[in-house]
């Protein structure tokens, strides 16, 4: 894979994100809220594949929270790192499932009964 590496606010990929994914968190009824983006978060990454990457974990809290719920999507700096974190009312993960996220294709135990687990 090659990277593409330029210097750019990482805030501004992340309410990109946000602002791709507000259509499904409506129509969910989900409060999607940001947290952070007062600040300006320099980054030297690839735009379009970190783009990706922070989409599909808004658009996975989405999916895997029930309607009604919310989503808070926090962007902030520690040290010498900007930290993105993405907390949602959802269905949860156990912290061995939480060690599992970056697998290919791997779904959590209630994921895989989604959406029965609404009952």
């Amino acid at each position: 894979m090659v990277l593409e590496k330029n210097y750019i606010d990482f805030g501004a990929i992340v309410q990109n994100a946000v602002y791709e994914n507000h259509p499904a968190a409506d129509q969910k009824r989900i409060t999607l809220s940001v947290q952070g983006m007062e600040d300006q978060y320099p980054v030297h990454v690839d735009s379009g594949k970190m783009e990706r990457v922070v989409g599909e974990l808004i658009g996975n809290a989405i999916k895997y929270t029930h309607e009604g719920g919310q989503v808070t999507v926090t962007l902030k700096q520690e040290d010498n790192r900007v930290v993105l974190s993405v907390k949602d009312s959802g269905i949860g993960m156990t912290p061995e499932e939480c060690a599992k996220i970056w697998d290919r294709f791997y779904r959590t135990r209630a994921s895989r009964k989604w959406p029965r687990v609404l009952a």
